[in-house]
């Protein structure tokens, strides 16, 4: 085993920068590396915007990990999350179905954006496999809590008129309190290319 010493801490900022490019500092759902502000402090509040930003700072992590250990790692993330709800037909996913495919925006953890970013550093996928999110299945009721809470990014960002037909159309199913089926997590695992350097 190599053990790497030094006699001060690396500099992970610069590491992570040098690295990642763009992936950090960008506002749209970036992992940021000192305290927000002011209006920042405002949209980070927002629990998909602070969730995208923990997504890619995860990302970010991944890459700097099998940077450091070397080509052995197997990190592993999950992704695709918010689909996983949907993935089994449901009477909830098909009165979602139209906002979600009108409204849903680009998320940081989508399965072919991931792949993707990580080919570019040297990290291709390993494995795949699914687990359920259990306990995380939600009733009708609940679903038009968190809707209309502002919690459900296909929601927030759609025009006025269609969420409350959905809210509408989900008061309207039966059994309103069960909870629909837990959403099966994708889990993918990740690996540095043997050779591949740091750049």
């Amino acid at each position: 085993m190599h053990m790497i010493t030094h006699e001060k801490p690396p500099s992970w900022t610069s590491l992570i920068r040098s690295w990642c490019g763009q992936a950090v500092g960008v506002d749209n759902g970036a992992a940021h590396t000192s305290v927000p502000s002011g209006a920042q402090k405002r949209r980070a509040g927002k629990p998909h915007t602070l969730r995208a930003r923990l997504v890619v700072a995860s990302v970010v992590l991944i890459a700097v990990v099998c940077a450091v250990i070397g080509p052995v790692t197997v990190p592993i993330t999950t992704v695709d999350k918010d689909d996983a709800y949907f993935l089994q037909d449901s009477d909830i996913a098909q009165v979602t179905a139209e906002l979600r495919r009108q409204y849903a925006p680009r998320v940081p953890d989508g399965s072919a954006w991931v792949l993707g970013w990580a080919a570019k550093r040297g990290l291709d996928r390993a494995g795949r496999t699914v687990f359920p999110g259990t306990g995380q299945g939600r009733s009708p009721r609940r679903w038009r809590e968190v809707i209309e809470a502002g919690r459900i990014p296909w929601c927030s960002h759609a025009t006025a008129g269609p969420v409350p037909d959905v809210c509408r159309r989900l008061a309207e199913l039966p059994d309103q309190d069960r909870a629909r089926p837990d959403p099966p997590n994708q889990l993918i695992a990740l690996k540095a290319r043997r050779g591949d350097q740091l750049s």
